[in-house]
């Protein structure tokens, strides 16, 4: 597939004007098995079949390297999934083993996930106090929510 390309069908069904997460649901499955997707060629306008066989995806929600010169760590964090703050105290600690001295916390394009993941993750960075408030709409209230001791400490 190319930037522009547009799926048309999965599997010989037309997806034309189905909503994403059902499209989605339609390519994603089984590792190992296979999916065929007609496309829509953007450079050419032809249309083309391409059969993909599905795989198991590790995705590395916390990455980190040394910023070039300096001893300091700039850290990724591109999602709030389950096991995500366990995994940030063990890059912490490697980052400290390696002699970084300070950190720069990148959270760009985060989509948010778990927020007690979320509150874990920040408690690593802040020993007490509100992590974060939690507004409510019906009943109108604001919960705070105070940084996790298990982490923070």
């Amino acid at each position: 597939m190319r930037p522009g390309d547009v799926i048309l069908q999965v599997n010989g069904e037309d997806i034309t004007g189905m909503p994403l997460d059902q499209v989605i649901g339609r390519i994603l499955g089984p590792a190992g098995t296979q999916v065929t997707l007609t496309i829509l060629g953007s450079s050419d306008g032809h249309t083309r079949q391409i059969t993909l066989t599905r795989a198991q995806i590790t995705l590395h929600n916390v990455t980190w390297q040394q910023l070039p010169g300096t001893t300091i760590a700039h850290l990724r964090i591109t999602a709030f999934s389950q096991g995500i703050s366990q995994e940030l105290q063990k890059t912490l600690a490697d980052i400290q083993k390696q002699g970084m001295t300070a950190v720069v916390l990148d959270l760009r394009n985060d989509p948010g996930g778990l927020l007690d993941e979320a509150v874990n993750t920040a408690s690593q960075f802040l020993s007490s106090g509100n992590v974060l408030e939690e507004k409510n709409a019906q009943p109108a209230r604001i919960t705070p929510v105070r940084s996790s001791p298990r982490h923070g400490d």
